[in-house]
């Protein structure tokens, strides 16, 4: 018996890396995420790309090389986003009409 208890825990060992590499690959992109909203959350008042949790802020400009933000991944697109707390209850969003391509 001991000899199989040893063998199981070979292959346990053996396939670490790999159960590491599915984890890096599943959990990074979450963690990534509450870093960003972490940074772009934590103010008192809204800017052009920061804004406390369930209030939109507005990009005034496009994206450049020095934009340190991490969310903005077309350069020829204007952005506003939030980040809302739907935790304790819902949180009523009201688009006006534009002759403006928009996307919620």
């Amino acid at each position: 018996m001991e000899t199989t208890a040893c063998s199981d825990k070979v292959e346990v060992a053996g396939a670490a890396p790999a159960v590491l590499e599915e984890a890096y690959r599943y959990a990074y992109p979450l963690v990534l995420l509450d870093v960003i909203k972490d940074m772009t959350t934590n103010v008192v008042e809204p800017g052009s790309d920061h804004a406390p949790i369930n209030q939109l802020f507005h990009a005034r400009g496009l994206a450049t090389p020095e934009m340190a933000s991490l969310t903005r991944p077309n350069v020829d697109t204007v952005y506003s986003q939030a980040y809302l707390e739907l935790a304790s209850e819902p949180v009523l969003f009201h688009k006006p009409a534009t002759d403006r391509y928009c996307s919620v």
